[in-house]
């Protein structure tokens, strides 16, 4: 049994296109500080994006952690000294990006939300959602802005698991 959670305002009913963040966890960033990726920076950029303009949906995935293969794998794939989150090295490799959407999709219809503004890189999140009767109207970057791990951890995450290039 897997548990999702939605963070949503009421007043997302009234509009046509609606903001919309598909939210993977990533404890070691949200929950223990991290900063070897941007994941707790984009959760919170997105709340902001969110709170700022009044209405949107952001969903959390429990089961999305390390790619969907979980937190101990994910600590067991950490490199030393901290360059990257090796998670995305060896999703690059060997082992392919295992999270399943479906339940983002099944939230939105649930909500009768079928046009969206994505807050996110991720093509891959955008594809799923537009393979499965989602419309994306547009899609808002996060750039993650930190000067520590922040360049090389960009371009490895965006070269590796083609998201946007930032």
């Amino acid at each position: 049994y897997v548990q999702n959670f939605t963070l949503n305002t009421n007043s997302f009913l009234d509009n046509p296109t609606v903001s919309y963040r598909l939210n993977s966890a990533c404890i070691t960033s949200e929950l223990f500080g991290d900063l070897h990726c941007d994941c707790k920076w984009q959760l919170d950029e997105a709340i902001k994006l969110v709170k700022k303009q009044g209405f949107g949906i952001i969903t959390y995935h429990a089961n999305h952690e390390g790619k969907g293969h979980g937190l101990r794998a994910k600590l067991s794939t950490f490199k030393s000294n901290g360059k990257v989150n090796a998670t995305y090295q060896n999703v690059g490799k060997n082992k392919e990006d295992v999270r399943n959407f479906s339940t983002a999709v099944e939230i939105l219809k649930y909500f009768e939300v079928t046009n969206v503004e994505l807050i996110g890189n991720n093509y891959s999140k955008r594809n799923y959602l537009t393979t499965h009767g989602i419309i994306v109207k547009s899609q808002t970057p996060l750039i993650y802005n930190l000067e520590v791990h922040g360049s090389y951890y960009r371009q490895s995450k965006s070269h590796i698991c083609g998201g946007l290039t930032i």
